[in-house]
């Protein structure tokens, strides 16, 4: 394991595929507690949240959520 690391490529293509579902968990997870606190949230936000927590493609439903965002801005 010691030389797979610098000597396989395929690890590091492992190692990162494990860090972008990691980050797709924690984010499918933030979405479903704000959907939990809806008070504190408004319309827009409630929304977002939602989608995050059903969305298949996380990671691309919270891009286009922040471009969504920064066009209102």
């Amino acid at each position: 394991m010691i030389l797979s690391k610098p000597v396989n490529p395929a690890y590091e293509k492992l190692f990162q595929e494990k860090e972008r579902a990691e980050h797709a968990i924690k984010l499918r997870q933030k979405g479903q507690h704000e959907m939990q606190q809806p008070q504190k949230l408004e319309q827009v936000q409630r929304d977002k949240a939602r989608q995050l927590a059903q969305a298949r493609e996380i990671e691309q439903t919270y891009k286009k959520a922040l471009e969504q965002r920064q066009r209102c801005i």
